[in-house]
């Protein structure tokens, strides 16, 4: 079954076939809205003191969107690994391994339970806004990274992704 009309074919006198996937506009604007959540890695990592990331996790739990905040912690701690191995200046390595301390404590204190596993599998989370059918949720599912599976999140964002967010706010403010 169809649900509405295809993107891009809104416009008068489009005809059959027209799509705006073809468009390289459309495909970078998606790519970098599919990004967003990685721009949150360096508020975390710069922040960590200062967040009550279990208040907030408990709100995000009641509207049925808890498991993406440790989704996004996760991933923040592993790109703070990657970014170490990189030998990156001193003082953001201590903020870094810091916040990665703390972000590590608020895993522990949801983890139990919270992960997917061969007996317990969790309902999907499509997180991408670009996952618009059945086949492209199994084909990012299939291609999602461990920490997304763990959490039952549907991302095509791989852990190296936060990294780069991690590395390109540590430019801008070195």
């Amino acid at each position: 079954m169809r649900i509405g009309r295809r993107a891009g074919c809104h416009a008068p006198g489009a005809g059959t076939g027209c799509s705006i996937a073809g468009h390289s506009s459309a495909r970078s604007t998606s790519g970098a809205i599919a990004r967003v959540p990685t721009a949150l890695a360096p508020v975390l990592v710069a922040n960590a003191d200062r967040f009550g990331l279990s208040n907030l996790y408990l709100d995000l739990d009641k509207v049925g969107l808890g498991r993406r905040l440790p989704w996004l912690v996760q991933n923040t701690t592993e790109a703070i690994d990657l970014e170490i191995d990189a030998d990156p200046p001193r003082a953001w390595a201590q903020r870094a391994r810091r916040a990665a301390v703390l972000l590590s404590l608020f895993l522990d204190s949801v983890a139990n339970g919270r992960h997917a596993g061969p007996d317990r599998p969790l309902p999907l989370d499509a997180f991408d806004p670009t996952i618009r059918s059945k086949k492209t949720l199994e084909d990012v599912a299939a291609a999602s990274s461990v920490i997304s599976r763990q959490w039952g999140i549907v991302s095509t964002l791989q852990p190296r992704d936060f990294a780069q967010a991690l590395r390109a706010a540590r430019a801008a403010r070195p």
